[in-house]
């Protein structure tokens, strides 16, 4: 997983280990790729899986908070954030380096989770509307277009502190372009 990119990776691998224990009709199953996006509901489902184990690995691989490894960083780096800090930076001695390198490695791996997960809640959103899109256009019989998506995708979500700022909605869709893409290509 990168930092500022979605990881397709993880959704690959999702969908080759998720497919077989998906209800799919065997003429669906057949039109499934591992590679791209096809059936917007084993999407859904993907997804849903992805954001569910990022969650996990933010819980439990790691005993501290992100919050609490940034203001340990900052404690490092001079700003003073309280006594509980500066006990475990002074427990450390001769080894401060060593803690200071693994501390960083730590955080990075933290933003990259917080970002995944992020991103993965936004698609999801995105997805499940897009879901409903699909299932009103085949209820009301109406043949949905490219620029039906468009609008579903670039609406604000608000959640994710978009409120209307076109700057930071396209900025969160470039992250998901790919994907998109993909996506209504099939």
């Amino acid at each position: 997983m990168k930092l500022k990119k979605l990881s397709i990776d993880l959704l690959q691998y999702l969908r080759a280990n998720l497919i077989f224990s998906y209800p799919l009709d065997e003429q669906s199953r057949e039109h499934m790729t591992v590679s791209t996006p096809v059936d917007t509901k084993f999407e859904c489902y993907c997804i849903d899986n992805a954001v569910k184990l990022i969650e996990n690995m933010m819980n439990t691989k790691y005993l501290t908070s992100l919050d609490h490894d940034l203001k340990l960083f900052e404690q490092m780096s001079g700003n003073d954030q309280g006594p509980e800090y500066a006990k475990i930076i002074e427990s450390k001695g001769d080894h401060l380096w060593r803690f200071k390198l693994a501390l960083i490695h730590r955080v990075t791996q933290k933003e990259i989770l917080h970002y995944q997960y992020k991103c993965m809640k936004l698609l999801h959103k995105i997805m499940t509307a897009s879901l409903k899109l699909i299932e009103w256009s085949k209820a009301n019989n109406h043949k949905l277009s490219a620029n039906d998506f468009k609008k579903l995708y670039l609406a604000p979500a608000k959640e994710f502190g978009e409120n209307d700022d076109p700057e930071m909605i396209i900025k969160n869709r470039l992250v998901l372009r790919h994907y998109l893409y993909e996506y209504l290509d099939n």
